[in-house]
């Protein structure tokens, strides 16, 4: 059996343990989390003093906490893979709610075609065609960033910024809007701003409109 010095000894894990193991014999107690031979320990450097204050000794105790820490990397795993899949649930939930306002207003602006194609001139037949095309590419949109958002695990969205003409854009958001609630709200449009374009992401803005105003 071969009797080693602290210093000797932990000097072989931890660099600079010679400046450690004098502030201990200034009379520091230290704390020091070392790794030796794959096994991580809690280690205490405890200075031991005479009647006169002056550090006699240097006692270490080391407590192997390799499996405890294994436990809390576990344990934070749990709650991070819990964690997430609260949030792909919320995620699928909210893409559910996403796509039902487009699907409805496709559905109403075919069932209009369906029952009053005969009464329709080409120009409002178009209209309505154009509509339906609009919200196809609208929920292509929609799909797009839901595959952006799981591919960034649930990051944000880089708005893409186009210029698009106010007064149409809410205008087609409130005729929409509209449509699909029937007759069973009064409703009046006023549209008073000065700014004709603006440059935004025209997708997103309906998006939020849409949240906003069927919440």
């Amino acid at each position: 059996f071969e009797q080693t010095s602290i210093v000797d000894y932990y000097s072989q894990y931890l660099d600079g343990f010679d400046e450690i193991f004098n502030q201990v014999l200034r009379g520091v107690e230290i704390n020091q989390v070392i790794m030796i031979r794959n096994r991580t320990y809690d280690t205490h450097f405890i200075p031991i003093h005479n009647d006169h204050d002056d550090v006699i000794s240097v006692i270490s105790v080391a407590n192997d906490i390799t499996e405890t820490l294994a436990a809390e990397r576990m344990y934070m795993e749990m709650e991070q893979n819990r964690e997430l899949i609260k949030l792909k649930e919320q995620f699928i939930a909210s893409a559910s709610h996403d796509f039902r306002t487009p699907l409805a207003a496709i559905k109403m602006k075919a069932d209009f075609l369906i029952w009053h194609n005969n009464r329709l001139d080409d120009v409002k037949r178009s209209k309505k065609l154009h509509e339906i095309l609009w919200q196809v590419d609208h929920m292509t949109t929609l799909l797009d960033n839901i595959m952006r958002l799981s591919e960034a695990n649930m990051g944000g969205i880089e708005p893409v910024l186009l210029p698009i003409q106010r007064d149409l854009f809410w205008k087609r958001i409130w005729d929409e809007m509209v449509e699909m609630k029937g007759t069973l709200i009064k409703t009046r449009f006023d549209y008073k701003e000065s700014v004709e374009m603006i440059d935004a992401d025209e997708h997103l803005l309906q998006y939020a409109l849409n949240n906003l105003i069927g919440n």
